[in-house]
């Protein structure tokens, strides 16, 4: 169940310090403990990094920031697709799965700020005098690669998308649904949070997120039918998005909730169970929520744990017997 972590902490986006060690978020960044305390042994301002001379203690807040990869995750599904509530269509589970668990690779989705200068005052060497004048977030454009698999999945999900928003044949809504509403963005596009967590994947410690609205694809691609006599080949799927970003505190404290209900730092792919059933009657659990979230309920690990004291016979009759109780509600 997801935690309430209050209204942001504005400092945390606007106040440099806080990126740095600091005593009330500082364990394991900086710091050791002494006497059951928390005490700084560097900090990144006021000591040398790497400066003239050999300064040991100063290396500690000059470890090289390493990114792991970003997480995706789907937090709407065009409506079109999710018309019932109670019984959303195979599509809606197929797109939260696919993008959220299946693309290799994922681009086009950073954030970048830029200011335009302003002014046209020469001096009178010749250089002109400018002055900072409108900042702007980078446009983006999601772009998603799959390794394409048997019956041409993918593509086919792409091209179906892109049909039922525009059929090419009338150019109307080639869905077959109704649509309460306006043929609004909401209708026909997807909405994805994009969180970059630190190496440790605890929520409280991710780097940033954003969220990304108004995604749908531009385009399939070719299908890739060809003749090359004696030559046979694996087929990659390269799907670019249009995408409106929104970056600010506040869609970082959506990161952090959304980490905390994944608990990703608690996986542990060796007590997994060996198959489940993903045919669930709500969306919620597709994706990477039945990964992550669910396992946490059939093998449940403290995170002092260290040991995983965990029978796994227990721990698989638990996920039998909630197994046979989602089944009995379809």
């Amino acid at each position: 169940m997801l935690r309430d972590l209050g209204k942001p902490n504005i400092d945390d986006n606007n106040n440099i310090a806080r990126y740095m060690a600091t005593p009330e978020d500082a364990w394991g960044v900086g710091v050791q403990p002494t006497d059951g305390k928390t005490t700084i042994i560097t900090e990144a301002i006021g000591n040398g990094q790497l400066g003239l001379g050999v300064k040991a203690p100063a290396l500690d807040v000059a470890t090289p920031l390493v990114l792991p990869p970003a997480i995706i995750v789907v937090l709407q599904v065009p409506a079109m697709y999710t018309a019932d509530p109670a019984r959303p269509s195979a599509m809606a589970f197929a797109i939260k799965d696919m993008f959220e668990s299946h693309a290799k690779n994922v681009t086009g989705i950073d954030t970048t700020y830029t200011i335009d200068p302003m002014g046209d005052l020469t001096l009178a060497d010749g250089q002109n005098f400018q002055a900072p004048g409108k900042t702007k977030r980078a446009a983006v454009n999601p772009a998603f690669t799959f390794t394409e698999i048997t019956g041409n999945l993918y593509w086919n999900i792409i091209k179906k998308w892109i049909t039922d928003m525009n059929h090419p044949d009338t150019y109307a809504i080639g869905a077959n649904t109704y649509v309460n509403g306006g043929w609004t963005m909401s209708a026909y596009s997807m909405t994805i949070a994009v969180i970059q967590p630190d190496v440790t994947q605890r929520p409280e410690r991710i780097i940033d997120a954003s969220i990304i609205c108004n995604m749908f694809p531009q385009g399939t691609e070719g299908l890739g039918v060809e003749r090359t006599v004696s030559t046979m080949k694996p087929m990659e799927r390269n799907f670019t998005f249009t995408g409106i970003q929104q970056h600010n505190a506040y869609t970082k404290q959506i990161g952090k909730l959304i980490m905390e209900k994944l608990s990703m730092h608690q996986l542990d792919f060796d007590w997994a169970p060996p198959q489940r059933d993903i045919w669930t009657d709500s969306l919620s659990f597709a994706g990477l929520e039945l990964d992550v979230s669910d396992r946490h309920d059939i093998y449940p690990r403290g995170e002092e744990d260290a040991n995983r004291n965990v029978d796994p016979n227990a721990g698989y009759a638990a996920y039998k017997e909630s197994a046979g109780k989602a089944g009995n509600k379809q």
